[in-house]
Order: structure tokens, then C-alpha cells, then sequence
């Protein structure tokens, strides 16, 4: 975290950056906002409430959000959210994003602004030079975001067991 090993129990606070290396991923809680961020990523919190609330800028974060709206960015997007589950892999000129479920704003940089609600991985995307592109549910389950909704202190939307993909 912030270029120094983290322990468990490491706080994290606005302002840090948290990477993981090729064969390590993390799970942590931030109020009411649980991540499992995987290997080879780095997440960018911003510095107060009213910035963007995280920036992923490399690899693969799955995300649970409590109420209130928060403002999500990759190079290729903002994306705008509230009470969500979402799952995000920024890569170097592209990035994928899934609404696993709730309500989202999404502005592709340079792009038409899309709007839209699913409630199970009805919509996942490809980001790419200003435009969206369907893409398939990668890298995150149903099981993992129980799991986050848990850690939370939430119950999730999907039963028991989940949906692998």
C-alpha cells in the first residue's frame, strides 16, 4: 500500500494507492464499500468525498457499494454509481466493465453517455476509444460478491451458491 507492504489489518484511507503483485490478490473493507481487488492491479483512492472515489488504474477490482453515490474512473471511463456490485479490469487502452447489479451512469471518454440498471451481469461492456461493445461475464462470480456483501454487513442480491462464470 502506497509502495510498502501492507499486514492484515492495515488501514486503508482516502488518498492510498493499493497494488498487488502477479500472485497475490486483496480483500478489504472501506465504510460500507468492499473490494477483492486481483493480482497485478492497482486501485487509486481518491483524497476526499467529493473526487472521484477510485481510480482503477491496472488489473481487476470487484466492488460492493453501501448507499450514496459514488464516482468510479479507468483511462477508458467514468462510470457513476449507487448501491452497486460492479466488477472493473482496466487494461492500456481498453477496459471492461460489468454491473453485476443496480443503476449506472457511464461516460466513455469521448464517448455517448450510457445509462442503464441490470440486477445479474445482464450488461457487461468493453470500453475502447469512446465506444461501448458487449462482452461476456469474465473473471468474478456470484460466490465472490456474496462473499464482499458480507463483509460489508450486507446480504447479497444472488442466493446462496451463485452463478460461476
Amino acid at each position: 500500500m502506497n509502495g510498502k507492504p501492507a499486514q492484515e489489518g492495515t488501514p486503508i484511507r482516502r488518498g492510498d494507492t493499493i497494488s498487488t503483485g502477479q500472485n497475490s490478490d486483496a480483500i478489504y473493507v472501506l465504510g460500507d464499500n468492499a473490494f477483492f481487488q486481483k493480482a497485478d492491479s492497482r486501485v487509486d483512492f481518491g483524497k476526499s468525498s467529493a473526487a472521484t472515489f477510485l481510480r482503477v488504474l491496472a488489473g481487476g477490482l470487484l466492488s460492493v457499494f453501501g448507499r450514496g453515490n459514488r464516482q468510479l474512473a479507468t483511462s477508458a471511463a467514468t462510470i457513476g454509481i449507487r448501491g452497486t456490485g460492479c466488477y472493473i479490469q482496466a487494461e492500456e487502452r481498453r477496459s471492461y466493465f460489468c454491473l453485476c447489479y443496480g443503476a449506472v451512469v457511464l461516460q466513455p471518454e469521448n464517448g455517448q453517455t450510457v445509462r442503464y440498471k441490470t440486477t445479474h451481469h445482464e450488461r457487461p461492456l468493453w470500453i475502447e476509444n469512446g465506444a461501448t461493445s458487449p462482452a461476456s461475464v469474465v473473471n468474478h462470480t456470484d460466490a465472490e460478491i456474496i462473499m464482499l456483501e458480507e463483509f460489508a454487513g450486507r446480504s447479497s442480491p444472488f442466493p446462496p451458491g451463485g452463478s460461476t462464470y
